[in-house]
């Protein structure tokens, strides 16, 4: 073999790892700084004191009770909708689907909720009872493009 190929096949092969070190790094930054900027509308005034005032309401382990349901319709959850990206409300009146990294986001976001309630992944109807939930918050905001996502990524990340 001709040693000027070999070194232009090698120096190619180095340049495609490269280019795909760079899109996985951008990935990775994007993702990152999604995760840091999470929930900051919380530490708002109108998020803050909703929150505070709903907080063992929130913490249902049922998302069909109904002292939940009404803290979904309060003026901190509606003004948290709307504000955060990784909500499937944020996206119902803007007829678009939601971004791969905000669906990931969204995902890592109901895993951390149904780890602070202490469910059995595998056994608790509860997380089967709240992943449904969610599943059906999905499709009412027209977001069912995510459910497969979150189907791929409770493979990745079965549970904690």
């Amino acid at each position: 073999m001709n040693l000027d190929k070999i070194i232009n096949w090698n120096v190619g092969q180095r340049t495609h790892v490269e280019i795909i070190q760079n899109f996985i790094l951008e990935f990775c930054t994007k993702l990152t700084r999604l995760g840091i900027m999470h929930d900051r509308s919380k530490l708002s005034k109108t998020e803050f004191e909703g929150f505070l005032e709903s907080h063992d309401s929130l913490r249902s382990d049922h998302p069909n009770d109904d002292r939940y349901q009404k803290a979904l319709k309060s003026k901190a959850i509606q003004h948290h909708y709307k504000w955060n990206t990784h909500h499937p409300e944020y996206w119902r009146d803007k007829q678009k689907n939601m971004p791969l990294l905000e669906i990931i986001i969204m995902f890592f976001d109901w895993q951390s909720r149904a780890l602070a309630r202490n469910f059995d992944f595998k056994v608790d109807n509860s997380y089967q009872e709240f992943r449904e939930y969610n599943f059906e918050k999905l499709k009412e905001n027209g977001q069912e493009h995510a459910i497969p996502i979150v189907e791929l990524l409770e493979e990745m990340f079965p549970e904690k």
